[in-house]
């Protein structure tokens, strides 16, 4: 059986992790606090594919999807290394738009880039930092392109010098009704990601100070639940916020 040595593989990891051009690079508004939002940068699902075809081959990586229960996807991204396939896998979440097949769509598209970031492609997204940009709160659209943060490139993938992103259209979504509880309604959750959301509804009231608010607001953007899982954590961070800076005699958010 052939493999590939450690020096190949390391070669052929930073070439899957490599930037993408900062004009490629999407974005959508995350915590939004008045007319400022806080820009989440992704690429998309045909970039995921650009890149597993320039790097590997066409004929040297797979994808196969499971469809679950709760409407979420599971992918698993095969990667041939040598005469060896080798697996991972990661679970996609469903959008909110009204239309199921437009859901499904989301969900698989989500569970690639899901999968495709436990191989490298797209990880540096989430080291970022935060970038705040001007919003519109009624067109739910920035009002000028967020840039991308300039981060250090291959010279084959040419230079990141601060570019704008491309701004996401906002999704057509219908309101979420009301839980009993009072919480938004969402589609339901694996056993996993619920403790991750009952853990979070819990940990963001009791944020002693405004450095564990951040890491706490950083975890919660990495686990992309569904929107109104996610709507509903955001107002959670501003809530505390505004209450942490009253108590050190400050002006509330």
């Amino acid at each position: 059986m052939t493999t590939l040595s450690l020096p190949e593989q390391q070669a052929l990891a930073k070439r899957l992790a490599a930037p993408f051009p900062p004009k490629e690079i999407k974005c959508r508004p995350g915590l939004v606090k008045g007319n400022r939002a806080l820009a989440l940068f992704y690429c998309d699902s045909r970039m995921v594919q650009d890149r597993l075809d320039d790097v590997l081959g066409i004929g040297n990586w797979s994808d196969q999807y499971e469809y679950l229960p709760d409407g979420s996807v599971a992918c698993r991204l095969s990667i041939r290394l040598g005469d060896e396939w080798i697996v991972k896998s990661d679970v996609g979440g469903p959008s909110e738009q009204p239309d199921g097949g437009d859901r499904l769509k989301a969900a698989v598209s989500d569970a690639l880039k899901r999968t495709a970031v436990k191989w490298g492609i797209g990880r540096y997204l989430y080291g970022l930092g935060k970038v705040w940009a001007d919003y519109d709160p009624q067109r739910k659209w920035f009002t000028q392109p967020p840039r991308v943060p300039n981060v250090a490139e291959p010279e084959d993938h040419g230079p990141a010098s601060g570019a704008p992103a491309q701004q996401s259209p906002p999704a057509q979504q219908q309101a979420a009704p009301s839980a009993a509880n009072g919480r938004p309604a969402g589609p339901q959750l694996d056993p996993l990601m619920q403790q991750r959301l009952d853990g979070a509804r819990k940990m963001i009231p009791m944020a002693k100070d405004q450095l564990t608010l951040e890491k706490q607001a950083g975890w919660v953007m990495a686990q992309k639940f569904p929107q109104p899982y996610y709507d509903e954590l955001s107002k959670l961070i501003v809530d505390r916020e505004s209450a942490l800076r009253t108590a050190a005699g400050g002006i509330p958010a």
